[in-house]
């Protein structure tokens, strides 16, 4: 219980209306409030602290009851969450990746971050079939350059393994170790 007791306390950040910042502001508000034993009344003034802008606006006139709450959740809900949402961030966040450079291990490493949070979210949404050789393994695929594509190809040869976007993660690192290291070797790990 002491050990308990030192941790500091989760802050719930304000959600604004910005869909990209939902559902992490979701997951905080459901571990820290919704789950928590309290009124759905009380529930839904804390709800109201922790919102601003369009967001606030969509469930300030509800009400102050318990149904008031369960409404409220369900409007932003169907505002800013679902799971075609998610999707189209994923999508869009990959988008907005830059066209990777041969020999630089920040863009791989940045490249394998993508991959993690594309594959955790897609998993997390019940969307594992998008990780097959599809519209995102595609779409992967044309930010490496033709040097890094043809050793992924040879790679997936090599090693028997089926093109999706779970091999091209597990390549991605792989390459973003072995580039790290050489990196560090010639330059140190505090150089440049």
């Amino acid at each position: 219980r002491d050990m308990w007791r030192q941790l500091e306390k989760v802050t719930i950040p304000i959600f604004s209306g910005n869909n990209a910042e939902y559902e992490g502001w979701k997951a905080t508000f459901t571990s820290c409030v919704d789950n928590a034993p309290a009124t759905p009344q009380y529930k839904l003034l804390q709800m109201k602290k922790y919102l601003g802008g369009e967001a606030l606006i969509s469930v300030k006139k509800l009400g102050h009851s318990a149904s008031a709450y369960a409404t409220a959740k369900e409007r932003l809900e169907r505002k800013y969450g679902g799971k075609r949402r998610r999707i189209a961030l994923i999508k869009e966040e990959l988008d907005q990746i830059k066209p990777l450079r041969d020999n630089q291990a920040k863009d791989m490493e940045m490249f394998a971050d993508a991959l993690d949070v594309c594959v955790a979210n897609l998993i997390e949404v019940d969307k594992s079939d998008e990780l097959g050789n599809g519209t995102f393994y595609s779409a992967m695929l044309v930010k490496l350059t033709d040097a890094m594509l043809t050793d992924y190809q040879r790679w997936l040869d090599d090693k028997n393994k089926e093109p999706n976007v779970q091999s091209l993660r597990e390549w991605v690192i792989r390459e973003a170790d072995f580039l790290t290291v050489t990196q560090e070797t010639k330059r140190g790990v505090s150089g440049p």
